[in-house]
């Protein structure tokens, strides 16, 4: 729309993605002589469903909006319409600190290709109406959230790249091997766990010498994330653990389960917002 005019078009509503594509993505606006003086406001809105009442149909909200100066946009004495104007247009929400003071967040982009044309009088036509919107009562509120706010949520995460010097079972019998991410309550009780996938032992690639040459390695590359929804901050309750365990099993068929490494620590003592690795 014209800043300051009540007419609007809209496009349709796209399908949810961060590239919205729009099927009647080419609006007309009218406007009388003096339209490059004007400026055109552009407004990005979200179609949010009440989780309260999935059977309502969405409301619109307003994600930001974005001014451009039509003055680009001049038709010449002797033609009937001016040149292709392309211009990027950020879309700005305002927000307001904890001192009451406001700052524009761009929260979209967006490209417009804009052109001015005179109509003839037989080339005129009738504009219809743009097609209604529902907003909520705080939809066009911009310091309004636009999304339901939820508790952190900790996370541990750990890259695992690889494990050697592991003994290597007999020929005739088979193993694997996986890496471990546990939870747990003062008790040992498990709360939460994450493991990679197992993978069987391969004989290591080197051998300077004669201890390596039994020895086997895994080249995991895997990630682990164990979620920590029960964690409080400053409880002291629970341990992570970490175990590299393995599994082996005879020519019976019968499994051994063994634990070749076991490590733990205080949920406190773990970086903030970087993983940890193991080699």
């Amino acid at each position: 729309q014209l800043e300051g005019h009540a007419v609007r078009r809209r496009t349709d509503v796209s399908q949810p993605s961060e590239r919205p594509v729009f099927s009647n993505s080419n609006l007309l606006l009218s406007a009388d002589d003096s339209y490059a003086q004007e400026i055109l406001k552009v407004s990005a809105f979200l179609h949010v469903s009440d989780p309260l009442a999935p059977a309502s149909p969405p409301s619109a909200r307003l994600l930001g909006s974005g001014f451009i100066p039509l003055a680009d946009l001049r038709v010449a004495a002797d033609a009937t319409a001016s040149k292709r104007v392309v211009r990027s247009l950020n879309f700005l929400r305002e927000k307001s600190d904890d001192t009451g003071q406001g700052r524009s967040l761009i929260v979209g982009k967006a490209t417009l290709t804009m052109q001015a044309k005179a109509l003839q009088a037989s080339e005129a036509v009738a504009l219809p109406a743009s097609p209604s919107m529902s907003f909520s009562p705080a939809g066009a509120a911009l310091d309004k959230a636009l999304w339901a706010a939820k508790p952190f949520q900790h996370w541990v995460r750990v890259l695992v790249h690889r494990a050697d010097a592991l003994p290597l079972p007999p020929e005739s019998a088979q193993a694997t091997v996986r890496v471990a991410l546990r939870l747990l309550q003062a008790g040992g009780r498990v709360e939460q766990e994450s493991a990679t996938t197992s993978l069987p032992i391969a004989a290591a690639a080197s051998s300077f010498s004669s201890a390596s040459k039994s020895s086997g390695e895994i080249n995991f590359n895997q990630e682990i994330v164990l979620p920590m929804s029960v964690i409080q901050n400053g409880s002291s309750r629970f341990t992570v653990g970490l175990t590299l365990e393995m599994v082996s099993a005879d020519e019976s068929g019968t499994p051994t389960s063994s634990c070749l490494l076991d490590l733990r620590w205080s949920p406190a003592s773990l970086p903030y917002f970087s993983p940890v690795h193991l080699y």
